[in-house]
Protein backbone atom coordinates (compact mmCIF):
# COMPACT_ATOMS: atom_id res chain seq x y z
CA UNK A 1 0.00 0.00 0.00
CA UNK A 2 1.39 3.40 -0.90
CA UNK A 3 0.94 6.58 1.08
CA UNK A 4 -1.22 9.35 -0.35
CA UNK A 5 0.71 11.86 -2.40
CA UNK A 6 1.58 15.23 -0.94
CA UNK A 7 -0.82 16.75 -3.48
CA UNK A 8 -3.77 14.65 -2.30
CA UNK A 9 -2.92 15.34 1.35
CA UNK A 10 -2.83 19.08 0.66
CA UNK A 11 -6.09 18.87 -1.32
CA UNK A 12 -7.78 17.06 1.59
CA UNK A 13 -6.46 19.62 4.11
CA UNK A 14 -7.69 22.60 2.11
CA UNK A 15 -11.00 20.95 1.24
CA UNK A 16 -11.62 20.17 4.89
CA UNK A 17 -10.74 23.75 5.87
CA UNK A 18 -13.09 25.15 3.24
CA UNK A 19 -15.89 22.94 4.48
CA UNK A 20 -15.27 23.95 8.12
CA UNK A 21 -14.63 27.61 7.38
CA UNK A 22 -17.88 28.46 5.69
CA UNK A 23 -17.89 27.11 2.13
CA UNK A 24 -21.42 27.26 0.75
CA UNK A 25 -22.77 25.19 -2.12
CA UNK A 26 -25.91 26.61 -3.67
CA UNK A 27 -26.28 28.88 -0.66
CA UNK A 28 -26.18 25.93 1.76
CA UNK A 29 -23.27 25.34 4.17
CA UNK A 30 -21.09 22.60 2.68
CA UNK A 31 -21.58 20.01 5.42
CA UNK A 32 -25.34 20.48 5.34
CA UNK A 33 -25.26 20.20 1.54
CA UNK A 34 -23.25 16.97 1.71
CA UNK A 35 -25.70 15.51 4.22
CA UNK A 36 -29.02 16.69 2.78
CA UNK A 37 -28.33 16.83 -0.95
CA UNK A 38 -25.16 15.19 -2.25
CA UNK A 39 -25.17 12.09 0.00
CA UNK A 40 -28.74 12.17 1.26
CA UNK A 41 -29.37 8.49 0.51
CA UNK A 42 -25.78 7.23 0.84
CA UNK A 43 -25.12 8.36 4.42
CA UNK A 44 -27.98 6.33 5.98
CA UNK A 45 -26.98 3.36 3.83
CA UNK A 46 -23.36 3.70 4.99
CA UNK A 47 -24.49 3.96 8.64
CA UNK A 48 -26.59 0.80 8.18
CA UNK A 49 -23.57 -0.99 6.69
CA UNK A 50 -21.43 0.08 9.65
CA UNK A 51 -24.12 -1.28 11.97
CA UNK A 52 -24.15 -4.63 10.15
CA UNK A 53 -20.37 -4.88 10.36
CA UNK A 54 -20.47 -3.96 14.03
CA UNK A 55 -23.20 -6.49 14.74
CA UNK A 56 -21.00 -9.31 13.44
CA UNK A 57 -18.24 -8.21 15.84
CA UNK A 58 -20.44 -7.53 18.85
CA UNK A 59 -20.15 -3.73 18.55
CA UNK A 60 -22.96 -1.22 18.44
CA UNK A 61 -22.91 2.05 16.52
CA UNK A 62 -22.01 3.86 19.75
CA UNK A 63 -18.87 1.71 19.99
CA UNK A 64 -18.01 2.42 16.37
CA UNK A 65 -18.53 6.12 16.95
CA UNK A 66 -16.13 6.02 19.89
CA UNK A 67 -13.49 4.33 17.70
CA UNK A 68 -13.86 6.48 14.58
CA UNK A 69 -15.25 9.76 15.86
CA UNK A 70 -14.07 12.97 14.26
CA UNK A 71 -15.72 16.32 13.69
CA UNK A 72 -16.93 15.58 10.16
CA UNK A 73 -18.13 12.02 10.77
CA UNK A 74 -19.87 13.06 13.98
CA UNK A 75 -21.88 15.61 12.04
CA UNK A 76 -22.55 13.61 8.87
CA UNK A 77 -22.61 9.94 9.85
CA UNK A 78 -22.91 9.62 13.61
CA UNK A 79 -25.36 12.46 14.29
CA UNK A 80 -28.16 10.04 15.23
CA UNK A 81 -25.94 7.79 17.39
CA UNK A 82 -26.20 8.25 21.15
CA UNK A 83 -23.06 7.57 23.16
Amino acid sequence: MSLPSVHSQALWFFSDRLIRDGLNLGGIPAREYLKTVAYKDEIPEFRDTLKKIGDTQGWGLADIKKMFSNELWDQLVFDTVQT
